[in-house]
């Protein structure tokens, strides 16, 4: 197993197939098929039958689908069902996760914010599939100690997001489809949301910029802050252009 500090490795979720998913599964492989033209071969994944399964896949908002690259003999209907699985995953969460904040609407406007600017930025960055999903479920869960801190500590000081929050999502996540590789680097970003030395990881990176971007809007920031700490920390041209756009840096 690779290590959570690093997304060297692809781990493809745990697919739960239901009956009232086939229909739509169904749909899309039918209508991507004719999009494309795709044709069913006994043998071989030729370099175009590739080249075409990747547009279907393109057309859906998965960019870069690493799993294709390592395995291009991945069947286009699993490929769907897999980024479709994903998709509903997200929202999935997202439900709990707003059930979890018990009506704190501060905490719930805030995760919505982090997940839209980070789902933006990696989408505009060309991150692959599962780097993305994993970095949707950051955005959704990487203040989930924030109820607890609160109680425990009085505050919501990130160091003490970090001490709390890995045992929290590890929690949180159990009962879903992620891989225990996918869980351990949510877990591990979640940790490090507030730690800005060593960021490596484009998930990592993503993260750090979209919390900060709604973070400076939320504390008000000042324009000095934002210009140090964009100099600093900001690496992304899409993470650094919004940050522009919206502060007027």
């Amino acid at each position: 197993m690779s290590s959570p500090h690093s997304r060297s490795g692809v781990a493809l979720a745990k697919i739960r197939r239901t009956p009232n998913e086939a229909p739509l599964r169904g749909v899309l492989v039918s209508t991507c098929k004719r999009t494309v033209g795709l044709r069913r071969k006994n043998s071989g994944f030729d370099n175009f039958q590739y080249k075409k399964h990747r547009f279907v896949l393109l057309l859906l908002g998965f960019t870069q689908p690493t799993y294709l690259t390592q395995n291009p003999k991945v069947n286009l209907k699993s490929s769907l069902y897999l980024c479709y699985h994903w998709t509903m995953a997200i929202s999935d969460l997202m439900l709990k996760m707003i059930k979890y904040s018990n009506g704190n609407i501060h905490d719930i406007n805030h995760f919505i914010k982090v997940w839209t600017f980070a789902k933006t930025i990696a989408e505009m960055e060309k991150v692959d599939a599962e780097t993305k999903f994993i970095l949707e479920v950051v955005a959704i869960t990487h203040d989930i100690a924030c109820p607890l801190c609160r109680e425990k500590y009085g505050n919501t000081n990130g160091k003490y997001q970090e001490i709390e929050g890995e045992k929290l999502v590890k929690e949180f996540l159990k009962d879903t489809d992620l891989t225990n590789e996918q869980i351990e680097r949510i877990a591990y970003l979640v940790a490090h949301h507030h730690t800005f030395k060593e960021i490596k990881d484009i998930d990592y990176q993503i993260l750090i910029e979209s919390d900060y971007i709604v973070n400076a809007e939320e504390t008000n920031y000042s324009k000095e802050n934002i210009r140090n700490f964009s100099e600093k920390f900001f690496k992304t041209k899409t993470g650094l252009n919004l940050l522009k756009s919206i502060y007027g840096i």
